[in-house]
């Protein structure tokens, strides 16, 4: 080591590094050459732990990596994964060499099984740097090389960043950064939160005051959980929790007349400003995405609102589809329901989850055939027939889908898809397309839609481009488990429709009868 830093300036820069450890943490230093040694001992002593460093020699020589972790392991409790044994705090080696030496790979999988991560330093030119990336990278550590010793100070001061999530609470939810990332409840459940959101539930309680972290006097975290920082209705009971006494323990549900109407939006909006103050500080800093939070709120808290109001009226929502327990009655208000839903997709900037986007299925309203469609023609647009080849998949329901023909209501947010009542060799004429028929091929509703207008698309296009298009391209109509199967590209729908001379035929006969609006 005297070769590449005579000046001992990794003493110094492991100084200022345990500067940065907080009030409880402890630090050993070991040096090791052919054979290692404990300078200090775990201790929460920081001046002795630095004042030991002026204590390591550089005119020993050998570098046995393999003695070096012995000695720190000795440093640790036994506990981790596999020893059954609850873990306590963070356990983290800095591994600083200048050299090549002996070393055997049992030490990574004692790192992994006693849950210590391994972050490797390099100094100089002579380190064998693919071991070093190995070791960080097979305990979850990091590596990091100085060519020379006042490289050294950056290296390390990427360290103390790395390593900072111990303490860091980057949204200011009360709870860390890293036990955000791995909370684990006595019946062993995990728990993971976003550490760059106060709320991750969207529920307006802070994730700090949902589970309370506290830190004993020998460094050991524990959580108390008064309500569940990931579940917005930790008893689903369908109580807002600012209305709930006992979050933890089920109680009688609140009623919703019908969604979207002006009781069901009032205590909506009652809710929507109390999230807005309450997390007013936070969004203040973080600028627009305090309105992405607010959006996601919004989303959520109506696609609960949905759910409660049918487990109120006896719904069971793990079977069927919507059209197979959903009344026409229950739509009094829907479109008010529809428009305050596709307000607050608009602020969460885009369609973020497979939740969000399979809800659109309960949010479609079209006729149940063709004729009831063109008996209200004016209240839709048919779509030209390259635009509907995303509609064209062949299918059990719909035969090589070329007949189907795509409609776009004119405010652009339900989709209706049917088979066309003309040709000579289709089947189910004049039927919709549905998630039960044909989930293939079914129409849906869009967030953004296109505004249709006498036929000409708006200013919209890049809207529905984001909100509508890329989340189907991305996760289809419906879920795989539902039968959802993409085993075909838009482009042979396309040349198999350009081939069809019936179906195009049918396509005209249509439109010659059509008295609705053309795309």
């Amino acid at each position: 080591m005297d070769e590449n830093d005579p000046q001992k300036k990794r003493v110094a820069v492991t100084k200022n590094f345990i500067d940065t450890l907080r009030n409880g943490d402890k630090v050993a230093v070991i040096g090791f050459y052919d054979y290692a040694q404990t300078y200090q001992k775990l201790t929460d002593d920081r001046v002795k732990a630095k004042n030991c460093l002026n204590s390591i020699s550089n005119l020993k020589s050998g570098t046995s990596l393999s003695a070096g972790l012995e000695k720190a392991f000795l440093e640790f409790p036994v506990a981790g994964k596999s020893s059954g044994k609850k873990e306590e705090a963070m356990k983290i080696i800095v591994l600083l060499t200048d050299g090549q030496g002996t070393y055997n790979s049992v030490y990574e999988q004692m790192a992994i099984e006693r849950g210590i991560k391994i972050y490797t330093v390099g100094l100089g030119k002579s380190y064998d740097e693919a071991l070093l990336m190995r070791i960080a990278s097979n305990t979850s550590g990091r590596h990091y090389k100085a060519d020379n010793p006042d490289a050294l100070i950056q290296e390390f001061k990427k360290l103390t960043s790395d390593t900072i999530d111990i303490v860091k609470d980057t949204d200011n939810d009360g709870l860390s950064d890293y036990h955000e990332e791995r909370i684990r409840l006595f019946n062993g459940q995990e728990i993971i939160l976003n550490k760059n959101n106060p709320d991750t539930d969207f529920d307006r309680l802070k994730d700090g005051e949902e589970i309370i972290q506290r830190t004993d006097k020998y460094g050991r975290v524990f959580f108390k959980m008064r309500s569940h920082p990931n579940k917005k209705d930790s008893d689903d009971d369908n109580i807002d929790y600012s209305f709930d006494e006992r979050p933890l323990f089920p109680d009688k549900s609140l009623d919703i007349d019908y969604l979207g109407s002006p009781k069901h939006l009032e205590i909506f909006n009652k809710k929507i400003k109390k999230y807005t103050k309450e997390f007013s500080d936070v969004f203040s800093r973080v600028g627009t995405e305090g309105e992405k939070g607010i959006g996601g709120y919004g989303v959520y808290t109506l696609i609960d609102d949905y759910n409660t109001f049918l487990k109120k009226r006896g719904i069971d929502l793990s079977k069927g589809n919507r059209i197979d327990y959903w009344k026409d009655e229950w739509d009094k208000y829907w479109e008010d329901y529809c428009d305050e839903f596709n307000k607050y997709v608009a602020l969460l900037g885009k369609v973020q989850t497979e939740k969000i986007h399979y809800f659109r299925n309960n949010l479609n309203r079209v006729p149940r055939t063709l004729g009831q469609l063109n008996a209200n023609a004016k209240n839709w647009v048919l779509i030209k027939s390259e635009n509907s080849i995303y509609h064209m998949f062949p299918s059990s329901f719909s035969g090589e889908g070329v007949y189907n023909l795509k409609f776009i209501s004119v405010d652009g947010k339900h989709e209706g898809v049917y088979i066309n009542i003309f040709g000579e060799k289709n089947k189910n004429k004049g039927l919709a397309c549905t998630e039960i028929t044909d989930p293939k091929n079914m129409g849906t509703y869009n967030y953004n839609g296109m505004y249709y207008k006498y036929g000409l698309l708006s200013v919209y296009g890049a809207a529905h481009y984001v909100f509508d298009v890329k989340p189907y391209d991305k996760f289809g109509n419906v879920s795989p488990k539902d039968g959802y199967n993409w085993n075909r590209s838009i482009d042979d729908n396309k040349k198999s429709y350009e081939k069809n001379n019936d179906a195009i035929n049918a396509r005209k006969l249509f439109i010659d009868k059509w008295r609705g609006v053309l795309e």
